[in-house]
């Protein structure tokens, strides 16, 4: 459902339009690409065709897809399971009591600054253990 302008109609909303207009803002969107936010989002259940970059805090409470990497300047807070494909940063910390499943991670050791992670060594056959850079 497409919002419906003042300015593009020509006249006044009539009570529908605007209720459309409310409705298109409490339903579920979705998003093709990158999507930035400035402040907190807050998020019940979703899934992003891209990257996620908010400058503020992420609080999702159930699960949440990224397709691409997920940047926050502030905490994550998680109680579903939070999927991305090329990582996550976080000025601040991640608490969840979902799961946080990471996919294509560097097999070699990051020269990036502490929080880096790597896959490095092996377990056994076909397993590899995570790595995460404290110093």
């Amino acid at each position: 459902m497409a919002l419906t302008y003042r300015s593009v109609k020509g006249s006044a909303l009539t009570n529908l339009e605007l209720d459309n207009n409310f409705r298109h803002f409490t339903g579920s969107h979705s998003v093709t690409g990158s999507i930035a936010v400035t402040g907190d989002i807050s998020a019940t259940t979703g899934s992003i065709s891209g990257s996620l970059i908010v400058s503020g805090g992420l609080t999702t409470t159930n699960d949440l897809d990224v397709t691409g990497s997920i940047k926050t300047t502030s905490n994550i807070i998680t109680a579903g399971s939070l999927t991305t494909a090329t990582g996550i940063t976080s000025s601040g910390s991640i608490n969840h009591t979902g799961s946080i499943n990471l996919s294509g991670l560097p097999t070699t050791e990051s020269l990036a600054s502490i929080g880096g992670v790597w896959l490095s060594g092996s377990t056994g056959a076909s397993s590899k253990y995570l790595v995460v850079r404290t110093a």
